[in-house]
């Protein structure tokens, strides 16, 4: 069992008086063990070793190199003046004021995230980088504000408020008024900019973290909306846009399933492109025939083929009669590529006629539906009804097609064919799994949709439907939030924050090198630092202020009768056994004399 103190039941109370008077020695533990004896100095050379300075120098240097970068780049810019495609409102700031465009989140880091994603980054940025960096601002800032203080008590002085603060929580409102208070006093001009100096530091670390939350942020896609006829609006994301296949009812000659409407394919989203794309060969580079019905991959292959066989034909003469040979046309090469080379690739008559005359009969070849090769090796147990493709490696069969002018076909005899004339051939059409021989002209697609060039002549429904005007007018566009969001920095913010750093690093330079070279106490190793270092500095002094009647006294009333009282500094006082001691006493000739405080490191010198 643990033996329990007893306490008699009268105690005597002794004064400090009292206890001085008393031996030397306190117990401790399960003995006595005397109190710290006075002690010699042992210079080591400066307080601050080669290591902090090292890093303090490298961190300055780093970010100095960042601040020129950032601003060189000129991305800290952002926000100035608009984007005229329609996806400006991705990046529009045009309606915003100035003090919006600053904090305009320009430089994104991640995008297309949920909102509780966004959420957590900005939380973790702002609690790693916010509060964690003020944590290690605030860690660098107590060194720097313990050497400097020292170094200003020992050639001058500071009120009793000033050193508590600076000596125990320098990266606080209170030292920052503090400083703020003492830079308006009389003292020697290299103290008071050493005051200022610690006065800008104090202020950047307290608001490091507010500047680097400011810096960052997350906001919402903003999406172009887009008119529709059913006076709707729609963003380019949603799926009620798709790519279609429009032809005249009059012109289908009897092909099943075209004369009930559109022939609708993927969504316009999937084909990942800007509007601006639309009927571009850009639109059809990610392509997916497997997305499409069976039905559109047909079409498709097919209106490949009237583009590809257009152009072979352009410039051919219309106004002489028809070259009575059979031509035969070139195909590509049978190895598949991305995407069978470009959409308008010039495949040549094979021994053309010079005069360039319309070949009677044309033996060539024409685009497999949906690029499906029914005898690949790599397709082989798929299901043909999907039509997912070949591999990029597989080979392609080209089907042999023969193309039959029909010289019925009215022409513009003034002029040769053009990328837009009709093509008097006949043609053959691979629909739903079945050959269907078509009669010269070939196919009109885009009928309702001629309000944009496409290369294809594909169409956009809405809802199943053509769209039959430009909804892509700018002056009828607005921006809409969308759901997902980005997560980044604004650039001005980032600078301001980047310079503001750099600076904070110049100066903490400087405070650590003035005071290592004017302070004689920090250059011969005395510690500045330390909780307990502090409080016995700072405690000797105030007793000797305030006196010993102060134990009912609250907090505010002391700091009132601290501010009446005289400014403090180091000073080396001798003692009757012949030890020095060295402590903060009151100074009453104030702050404007220039102090020099003599320290002898001398080893029959002993301090206590």
């Amino acid at each position: 069992m643990k033996f329990q103190s007893q306490q008699p039941p009268h105690q005597t109370i002794t004064t400090r008086s009292d206890q001085d008077s008393e031996n030397s020695e306190t117990t401790c533990g399960d003995g006595p063990r005397p109190k710290l004896p006075p002690k010699k100095w042992k210079p080591i050379g400066g307080a601050c070793g080669p290591s902090v300075w090292l890093f303090f120098f490298m961190y300055s240097f780093v970010v100095f190199v960042f601040t020129v970068l950032v601003a060189a780049s000129g991305r800290w810019q952002g926000g100035r003046g608009t984007d005229s495609s329609p996806d400006k409102c991705s990046n529009d700031t045009a309606n915003m004021s100035a003090s919006e465009r600053r904090f305009h989140i320009d430089n994104r880091v991640k995008q297309d995230l949920s909102f509780a994603q966004a959420k957590l980054i900005d939380l973790a940025w702002d609690m790693g980088a916010g509060h964690g960096g003020r944590l290690v601002h605030g860690w660098v800032l107590y060194h720097i504000a313990c050497r400097t203080a020292t170094w200003i008590l020992e050639s001058s002085a500071l009120s009793s408020s000033t050193t508590i603060d600076l000596l125990l929580w320098p990266d606080s409102w209170t030292s920052l008024w503090s400083l703020v208070c003492s830079i308006f006093t009389k003292r020697p001009k290299r103290l008071l900019l050493a005051l200022a100096f610690l006065a800008y530091s104090t202020a950047h670390v307290l608001v490091f973290p507010m500047v680097w939350s400011a810096a960052a942020g997350y906001q919402s896609n903003t999406l172009v909306a887009y008119p529709m006829p059913d006076m709707s609006w729609v963003t380019a994301e949603t799926e009620e846009l798709t790519v279609c296949w429009s032809l005249d009812p009059s012109d289908v000659q009897g092909i099943p399933i075209i004369t009930d409407g559109p022939v609708i394919g993927p969504t316009l989203a999937s084909f990942r492109i800007s509007f601006t794309d639309l009927g571009t060969e850009r639109m059809w580079r990610d392509y997916q025939p497997g997305r499409a019905s069976v039905a559109f991959q047909d079409l498709h292959a097919y209106s490949r083929t009237k583009s590809a066989i257009s152009s072979s034909l352009r410039g051919f003469s219309t106004s002489m009669p028809p070259d009575p040979m059979t031509r035969y046309w070139e195909s590509p090469s049978a190895t598949r590529d991305s995407d069978y080379g470009p959409l308008w690739a010039y495949f040549p008559l094979q021994d053309r006629d010079p005069q360039r005359r319309l070949p009677a009969t044309i033996v060539g070849w024409r685009f497999p539906d949906g690029y499906y090769d029914h005898s690949s090796e790599a397709n082989r147990g798929n299901d043909a009804g999907k039509r997912e493709g070949p591999a990029r490696t597989s080979m392609v069969t080209f089907p042999p097609a023969v193309f039959q002018l029909n010289s019925s076909v009215p022409l513009n005899r003034s002029i040769p064919l053009t990328a837009s004339s009709v093509i008097p051939y006949n043609s053959t059409i691979w629909y739903n799994e079945t050959s269907i021989s078509l009669r010269a002209p070939f196919l009109e697609f885009n009928r309702d949709c001629r309000w944009f060039s496409s290369l294809l002549d594909e169409c956009i429904c809405y809802k199943g439907k053509p769209v039959t005007e430009d909804f892509r007018v700018e002056s009828r566009l607005i921006c809409t939030n969308g759901d997902r969001y980005y997560w980044g920095f604004s650039g001005f913010i980032t600078l301001v924050g980047l310079i503001l750093e750099t600076v904070w690093c110049i100066v903490g330079v400087c405070l650590l090198h003035s005071s290592n070279r004017g302070s004689a106490l920090i250059r011969n190793g005395r510690p500045a630092t330390g909780v307990i270092r502090g409080i016995l500095d700072v405690a000797e002094v105030i007793n000797e202020q305030l006196g010993d009647n102060t134990c009912l006294y609250g907090d505010q009333e002391l700091k009132e009768e601290l501010s009446y009282a005289a400014p403090v500094g180091y000073a080396i006082t001798e003692r009757k056994d012949g030890v020095r001691h060295l402590g903060l006493a009151s100074m009453p000739d104030g702050i404007t004399r220039r102090r020099h405080l003599g320290v002898a490191t001398c080893a029959e010198v002993r301090y206590g």
